[in-house]
């Protein structure tokens, strides 16, 4: 109890002391809400599978086999699209057996199963139909029930019983106290539904919350033919659901973290969640999104209600409180105190609101009174049934709970005459949603108070509304130990070295390190022993090579010597497969400076290759096509998987059970890995939009998406989402940056604002103009924050120094080409990129990837970079050379400063065609100098970072391969939807 003191009088209030609620608004608001509707292949997928299923309708069955059809369709969350043909079917049965009671009563299991479907379906059909399995007292024959199947099935119907019909008691009690006995003797399947179904029968149980139990078991058994299609259908169909269950969820909890109720009322349970939960269970068809919306805000005003009435309010307050929602006007709540004063205004309105919805939409012509009448507050903490029966009858609790119980039995027998019976069709969806009431109670209240204690409802929320179907991580987890033991199998070297290979180009490389590192490490040795025994195969060769470098052995390119002449050229009687020049073309791609036979490698097979283009088809063409476009080496990794899975996918010289295991595990792997990518887009897309710069900043653009998809580039592995977020942030700002020095500051504007970043104090900018106050306001929060949280995370001790001077660097060197473009100076090609590397941004990103992506870190790791910087000058360099061939028609005609084709056109007075052409190979020997950064053997707690600087020489070509990705939205648009949204 706690004493809350007014003017004149001091007003006892008691708590229920709610926990917090459990359930974050973010991460209602981070949930993957694909809709797969909106996706061709998803949609045009489970359209086929239904035309296959509504096939099966056709195909001529046994009555058993129908019904059972129809049942797992029931179970499986499937019946509301075949509801016409599961009609038809059912009208021929009620039909036969009209015109023959007696068709299915030997049997047991297809009686009850019959009886159950006809019922729930709406057919008269009578108690009587079982009465061939009785003897001559009246009771059930345990001579002609002893099928535990048919049990199970006989007490599953009597739960459809109406007033009145003994005969299903007594098989209720019967098929019960057998069931009951026989349990310790089953195992698996028969005893898993026998306990479900004696915990609660199915009849009152939420058939969509029941979805996955039954997908489960269904999955299990292998004598239905009919499984695959089925399970597929069950779990596309799911997902798609739950996607739009997940939208309005969302939609909801906006609602109501909009009306602010929360941290004004901390008396009262915050059950948002549980509200639409219950709506949910009560008509889950995703046709009514409106009606599950409508009813979860109902009933989270509801649950507040309870508690003002049970818990907080005084008898007076509560009186003055029925008395205003009694009268419905917002304008006569001066009595009120100020908390029943916030609280009526959102019930007013939303009740209001909710009302002119339902008009609008549904047609009604007057909804609001019903509504206000209707909404009769409760009156206190009075005391339950239990107590109440316990005085009248002078029993004990125990004694108390037991009548309770059987009332509860009774009235659910009341209610199946409400459902079962004829009704008007237009009333049948409302009947529906009220025989829903029961089996929400008993899922709500079966493992303590779901409203009270969210932990006791937490599971159902997670499997029903977060968690898609099928057990991702399960079967990820069961598919990897598959894979694993194919390392331990006996394999020749080349199918070790094309199994490594696959599992590199679907992303899986990731889940199989240590494998991966032993097979390698075995074939290194035993090369290293007989470097013959390869040496016949160039294509195995190749890929040996290539796989060993990549992974940090020392290999010579003296392997290829066997494939030469005499004169030091490949030769062409020994290098004719195809696919041993696709490997030499890859391999060639991966040498180190002054390694002339690797050259000469590329050189030959991207000659042949390109001559033999023309008269290759299928599987080979797209390869050649592919990597004479780029090869492997400079493509990245994780944004190739869906081209690599789709390409093995046709392969049809591959081991078939080898294929399916890994296709599956890479697409369950890609699927379970982009969501996580998702979840930090959005955090990342809150920040922009709460950073306010949009708005302000119309000049710049807004890249965020882009910024992220760069860091994804550099770093997909899922661990390293605070990599991502912080790179993410830092790239969107270099972008605004990037805009102000070249388009819109002024260069007096300019250096104020280099000075300011020099200073890196938020109370120096007075000189500054508006524009460059507001964002160097938000660059200095923002990098501020970063610093903070990595020096958290990673156990840094001093970072900000190290971003403070970098930011600096960056803008003094943007400065000096402004400077450059404002007098029409040219400089020489060195001299330009001598600060263009700095100028692409890549120094400044290139720090935050260093502290943002180590995590072994010692005293000396900070100096690193200083002693070091030129590990970063070449990728950048790549990067500046990249953006310029893409960018640089664009830039002159926009007026920025000069590009490096135009400065080496003037400094060597060459056309801009032999400009591009110089850049471009000037590109390819920077580029085999980053191989020398990469592979040559380096510290393992710097190797993190080398892969980074790695990988900004794959990330400038993929977004400035077909334009510029950062300034044409549209050039880059379908690698974003490919990579972050379309999951496989």
């Amino acid at each position: 109890m706690k004493s809350e003191a007014s003017s004149d009088t001091i007003t006892e209030r008691r708590s229920a002391n709610y926990k917090p609620n459990v359930w974050k608004y973010d991460f209602i608001q981070s949930l993957n809400t694909t809709i797969f509707d909106e996706e061709e292949d998803k949609n045009r997928q489970a359209e086929k599978l239904k035309q296959e299923v509504k096939l099966m309708f056709g195909k001529s069955m046994e009555v058993l086999a129908k019904l059972e059809f129809i049942d797992i369709l029931l179970k499986l969350g499937l019946s509301i699209l075949f509801e016409k043909e599961i009609m038809e079917v059912l009208d021929s049965i009620a039909a036969s057996i009209k015109i023959n009671n007696y068709t299915l009563e030997e049997d047991l299991y297809a009686t009850a199963l019959c009886f159950r479907l006809l019922r729930l379906h709406g057919h008269e059909i009578s108690q009587d139909i079982f009465r061939g399995f009785m003897d001559g007292n009246g009771s059930f024959s345990t001579s002609k029930c002893r099928d535990i199947k048919g049990l199970i099935e006989l007490f599953e119907a009597s739960h459809l019983s109406l007033e009145g019909e003994n005969i299903l008691e007594e098989a209720k009690g019967f098929s019960n106290g057998i069931l009951m006995g026989a349990y310790s003797t089953l195992d698996g399947e028969l005893a898993e539904k026998v306990a479900h179904i004696l915990e609660l029968p199915t009849h009152w149980r939420l058939d969509w919350f029941q979805v996955k139990w039954h997908l489960k078991m269904y999955e299990k058994n292998i004598d239905i033919n009919t499984t695959t299609i089925l399970c597929e259908l069950a779990k596309l169909n799911f997902n798609m659901v739950q996607a739009i269950h997940q939208n309005e969820l969302k939609e909801v909890s906006r609602w109501w973290k909009n009306l602010g109720l929360v941290g004004k009322f901390n008396f009262a349970r915050d059950r948002v969640i549980e509200s639409f939960m219950t709506g949910l269970g009560l008509v889950s068809d995703p046709k009514q999104s409106s009606y599950r919306k409508w009813f979860a805000k109902a009933l989270a005003l509801v649950i507040v209600i309870d508690d003002i009435y049970d818990v907080y309010g005084s008898l007076e307050e509560l009186q003055h409180f029925t008395n205003a929602v009694d009268r419905w006007d917002s304008k006569e709540i001066q009595h009120l105190p100020e908390y029943m004063k916030i609280f009526f205004q959102a019930l007013h309105d939303t009740i209001n609101e909710m009302a002119d919805e339902i008009q609008h939409e549904k047609g009604w012509n007057k909804v609001l009174p019903y509504l206000k009448k209707v909404a009769e507050v409760e009156r206190g903490d009075a005391p339950s049934a239990i107590q109440c029966f316990m005085r009248e009858a002078n029993v004990s609790k125990e004694m108390a709970r037991n009548h309770i119980t059987d009332l509860i039995s009774k009235t659910l027998t009341k209610v199946n005459g409400l459902v079962l019976a004829p009704s008007a069709a237009s009333l049948k969806p409302f009947v529906n949603v009220l025989a829903n009431y029961p089996r929400v109670a008993y899922c709500f209240y079966q493992d303590g108070d779901g409203f009270g204690i969210q932990e006791d409802l937490k599971s159902k929320i997670l499997s029903v509304l977060i968690e898609p179907e099928e057990e991702h991580k399960e079967r990820a987890a069961k598919l990897k130990e598959e894979v694993k033991l194919m390392f331990g199998k006996s394999m020749e070297v080349l199918a070790k070295l094309e199994l490594i290979d696959i599992l590199m180009k679907l992303g899986l490389s990731i889940l199989f390190e240590k494998e991966i590192i032993e097979a390698l490490d075995s074939i290194a040795a035993s090369i290293k022993i007989s470097n013959h025994i390869l040496e016949e195969d160039l294509y195995a060769t190749a890929l040996c090579f290539r796989l060993l470098r990549l992974h940090g052995h020392e290999i010579s390119q003296d392997i290829f010597r066997g494939f030469m002449d005499g004169n030091g050229s490949f030769s062409t009687s020994k290098c004719r497969d195809i696919k041993g020049l696709i490997e030499l073309f890859e391999a060639s791609h991966v040498a180190l400076e002054g390694e002339n036979i690797l050259e000469e490698a590329k050189g030959f097979s991207n000659g042949i290759l390109r001559g033999a283009y023309s008269t290759l088809d299928g599987e080979l063409a797209a390869k050649v096509a592919h990597i004479l476009k780029l090869p492997t080496h400079w493509r990245l990794d994780w944004f190739q998987v869906k081209w690599h899975l789709k390409l093995y996918e046709r392969n049809e010289g591959i081991n078939s059970t080898t294929k399916i295991l890994l296709c599956e595990l890479a697409k369950l792997n890609f699927n379970m890995v982009q969501p996580t990518h998702q979840n930090e887009l959005k955090e990342v897309s809150r920040w922009w939009k709460n950073l306010g710069l949009v708005g302000k900043l119309n000049f710049a653009r807004d890249r965020v998406v882009e910024s992220f998809m760069t860091g994804l580039g550099l770093v997909s592995d899922p661990k390293q989402s605070s990599y991502r977020k912080w790179f993410a942030k830092a790239t969107a700002l270099v972008i605004v940056i990037d805009d102000i020095y070249d388009v819109y500051g002024s260069l007096e504007e300019l250096q104020h604002f280099t000075d300011a970043v020099d200073r890196w104090d938020s109370n120096e900018i007075q000189h500054l103009p508006e524009y460059m106050k507001t964002f160097f306001q938000a660059l200095y929060d923002t990098i501020n924050e970063i610093a903070n949280e990595i020096q958290h995370e990673k156990g840094w001790n001093q970072v900000l120094p190290y971003l403070k001077k970098v930011w600096a660097d960056y803008t003094k060197a943007l400065l000096m080409e402004a400077k450059w473009y404002s007098e029409g100076y040219i400089p020489s090609l060195q001299e330009y990129l001598s600060i263009g590397w700095i100028t692409t941004g890549c120094l400044v990103l290139g720090v935050h990837s260093f502290f943002s992506i180590i995590n072994e870190v010692s005293d000396d790791m900070e100096h690193i970079l200083e002693k070091n910087q030129q590990i970063m000058h070449d990728p950048c360099t790549i990067v500046r050379l990249w953006n310029d061939l893409s960018t640089s028609k664009a830039e002159v005609e926009r007026g920025d400063a000069p590009s490096a084709i135009q400065c080496y056109m003037r400094e060597a007075n060459v056309s801009e065609e032999m400009a591009r052409n110089h850049i471009t190979d000037l590109i390819s020997k920077t580029l085999t100098k980053v191989n020398g950064l990469v592979l040559a053997p380096s510290a393992a707690s710097l190797k993190p970072f080398v892969n980074v600087l790695a990988n900004y020489p794959r990330v400038a070509y993929c977004f400035y391969q077909d334009g510029d990705g950062y300034g044409v939205q549209e050039d880059l648009k379908s690698k974003i939807l490919s990579v972050l949204i379309e999951p496989l």
